[in-house]
C-alpha cells in the first residue's frame, strides 16, 4: 500500500548494455524453428490501453473497419485509424508545452548543459499550495517541472498550475498523487535530473547523435557500446550476413532458424548517414536489414529504408501502462531490444499491404516503450530514464507501410510503400526475429 509521497522502486529487468530494456526471453535457440502454437497469449489487462494500434486515432462508438483481421482484439478496444494521408494537423508548426518565449529565464536555459543543481528541502519542509513555501525553492521546482513538459510560469509562487504540474509528475513516476513536494517527490526529481544532466554531458550538441557514454572519436572496443556500421556493400553476401549476424548476437539476439531475421538500426540511414536516435519525428532515416538463407543454405542480405520512430508529436490515441498499471500518455517509441514478430494480416487498412505485430519474445503484445510525455518530438534523457525505471509499455506496435512522403506512425515501425512490398516478400508470413538497436550506442561484436 502506498504511503504519502512514496519513492518509486526500480524494476529489476535485464537490459542490454546500450541502456535499452529488451523483453524477457523464453525463445528457442537459433536452430529451433518458431512454434507459434506454443506461445502464451497476451494477457487481458484491466488498464485501458491504446486503440488497436499505436497508429490509431480514437473514434468513440465506432468499430475498426477495413483493417487486418484480429488486430482489434489485441488491446480489447476498437477505433478508427489516423488518416494516413493527413497525419496530425499542424504538427509541423506545433509548439510544445513549456517552450513558449517567456521573460522568465529558467536554469535549464542558462546553466551549462552538464550541470545539475539538486532540489533540497529542510527537515520537515514541504512545498505546496498554501504552505508559505520558499520562493527560491519553488522557482527551482518550477524549472525542474518545465524540463518534464510542464506548461507553467517560473515565478516562485506555488499556485494551482504548479500544484497540477506536481500531480502530473507524481502520477507519471508512481508517487502518491497529492500535489505536495516532500522527500520522495524531491528524490525522484533529483534522480531524473541527474540522469538527464549526465546524458547532456555526453551529448552536449543536440544536433549530433545521442550517444550516452560513447565518444565517436575514441577507438571502438569489441564487447563495449559504440557506433555500429552497415556492412561494406563490396563484401560478398556471406560476409555481409556474417557482419550482421555477429552484431545481432552481440546484442542478445538470435538468428531465426526457420525463417527471416530482421535487424533495425535506429539513427543510421541506408546511406550511412547518422542522426539523433532519440528524435521521434522525422522521415525514413533508419535502416532495416533482412537476413535469410536459401534452400541450399546460401545466405542473403536485403536492406530497406524505413523508420523505427514515430512521426507525430502528439496523439490522443497514444497512451499505455507502466509496470504498476498507471496510464502514461505520449507518442511511443519502441525501446531497443529483441522481439518476436508475427504476421497480422495481408492488407493493412485495406490499402497498405501486409502488417506484422511486434511482441516480446514470450509472445506478449505489451512491449517496452519510451513516451514523449512533453510532446516535443524527441525522447529526452529524463523521459528515457522514467520509461526504464517505471516499465512503460505500448501495445499493438506493428510493422506496416507508411505514406509516400513520410512515415505515418505513433509508435509503429514503417517503410516506404514501394519498399514495404519487397520487405513483405523477404520476411514472408511465418513471422520473424527482430533485433532493434540504437546504431549510435550498441554493443560491438567481439
Amino acid at each position: 500500500m502506498k504511503t504519502s509521497d512514496k519513492t518509486p522502486s526500480k524494476t529489476n529487468t535485464s537490459r542490454t548494455p546500450s541502456r535499452s530494456a529488451p523483453p524477457s526471453s523464453s525463445k528457442a535457440k537459433a536452430s529451433t524453428p518458431k512454434n507459434e502454437s506454443s506461445k502464451p497469449k497476451t494477457p487481458t489487462d484491466s488498464v485501458k490501453l491504446e486503440s488497436p494500434r499505436e497508429s490509431q486515432e480514437k473514434t468513440p462508438g465506432s468499430d475498426v473497419k477495413g483493417l487486418v483481421s484480429g488486430i482489434a482484439d489485441w488491446a480489447g478496444n476498437s477505433g478508427a485509424e489516423v488518416d494516413i494521408d493527413k497525419g496530425t494537423p499542424g504538427a509541423e508548426n506545433w509548439t510544445p508545452p513549456g517552450k513558449e518565449t517567456s521573460a522568465a529565464t529558467t536554469a535549464t536555459e542558462t546553466a551549462p548543459e552538464n550541470s545539475f543543481k539538486a532540489l533540497e528541502l529542510n527537515q520537515g519542509e514541504l512545498l505546496g499550495q498554501g504552505r508559505n513555501s520558499s520562493p527560491e525553492r519553488v522557482t527551482q521546482l518550477q524549472e525542474m517541472l518545465r524540463t518534464h513538459g510542464a506548461d507553467i510560469e517560473v515565478d516562485g509562487k506555488f499556485g494551482p498550475r504548479t500544484a497540477e504540474a506536481v500531480r502530473n509528475f507524481q502520477q507519471q513516476n508512481n508517487l502518491q498523487v497529492d500535489g505536495v513536494v516532500g522527500p520522495e517527490t524531491m528524490g525522484s526529481l533529483n534522480t531524473l535530473g541527474q540522469a538527464a544532466a549526465g546524458q547532456q554531458a555526453n551529448n552536449p550538441d543536440p544536433a549530433q547523435p545521442n550517444n550516452p557514454g560513447v565518444d565517436p572519436n575514441q577507438p571502438t572496443v569489441p564487447g563495449q557500446p559504440g557506433q555500429v556500421n552497415l556492412a561494406d556493400p563490396n563484401l560478398s553476401p556471406a560476409e555481409q550476413y556474417e557482419h550482421y549476424r555477429r552484431l545481432i548476437e552481440a546484442n542478445g539476439g538470435e538468428i531465426n532458424g526457420d525463417g527471416a531475421t530482421v535487424l533495425g538500426l535506429r539513427g543510421l540511414g541506408v546511406d550511412g548517414q547518422r542522426h539523433d536516435g532519440m528524435s521521434n519525428v522525422g522521415g525514413y532515416d533508419d535502416t532495416f536489414v533482412v537476413l535469410n538463407r536459401g534452400p541450399n543454405g546460401e545466405p542473403s542480405v536485403q536492406t530497406f529504408q524505413g523508420a523505427t520512430h514515430a512521426n507525430q508529436r502528439s496523439s490522443g490515441a497514444s497512451y499505455g501502462p507502466d509496470q504498476n498499471g498507471r496510464t502514461v500518455r505520449g507518442v511511443a517509441m519502441l525501446q531497443p531490444g529483441n522481439y518476436d514478430v508475427d504476421f497480422a494480416g495481408g492488407n493493412y487498412q485495406g490499402r497498405w499491404g501486409a502488417a506484422y505485430h511486434v511482441k516480446t519474445q514470450d509472445g506478449n503484445g505489451y512491449v517496452p516503450a519510451y513516451r514523449d510525455t512533453n510532446a516535443d518530438g524527441r525522447i529526452s534523457a529524463a523521459e528515457r530514464s522514467a520509461a526504464e525505471q517505471n516499465g512503460y509499455q505500448a501495445s499493438s506496435i506493428l510493422f506496416h507501410s507508411g505514406k509516400y512522403n513520410a512515415p505515418s506512425s505513433i509508435g509503429c515501425q514503417t517503410l516506404l510503400p514501394g519498399q514495404h512490398q519487397a520487405f513483405s516478400e523477404a520476411v514472408g508470413r511465418s513471422g520473424f526475429n527482430y533485433t532493434l538497436l540504437d546504431a549510435n550506442n550498441a554493443v560491438l561484436p567481439q
